[in-house]
């Protein structure tokens, strides 16, 4: 028997979790508006608002949705949420994190091949 719900339930869960530390000290249109992108995104696998706001299945017309998250995104979020981000992402790297960056891909087509 396969367990859809309770998978769904447990990402929801932990994505609100994450939103929450995200979203300390903010506004709570700010923190709905956090959680539902954050929602939206991980279950649509897509970053159009249409995608977005399909998946959040909300009981009014989709067109009403789309233009809540639109209006959330043209206003800049709280300060806050970037620096609860930032320290997150340090705590989460530990004590002694490494870097490894690959440059070879990187295309310049203005840059000059000198060796």
């Amino acid at each position: 028997m396969n367990n859809f719900t309770t998978n769904t339930y447990q990402m929801k869960r932990e994505i609100v979790k994450f939103s929450n530390k995200l979203c300390k000290n903010s506004k709570q249109p700010e923190s709905k508006f956090v959680t539902d992108m954050i929602y939206g995104i991980s279950k649509s696998k897509d970053i159009l608002l249409s995608s977005i706001a399909g998946e959040l299945n909300e009981n009014i017309k989709k067109a009403y949705t789309i233009d809540r998250l639109s209006e959330n995104l043209c206003c800049s979020l709280n300060e806050t949420i970037d620096s609860n981000y930032c320290d997150l992402a340090i705590d989460s790297l530990g004590d002694n994190p490494i870097f490894l960056i690959d440059d070879s891909d990187i295309v310049k087509p203005k840059g000059n091949l000198k060796t």
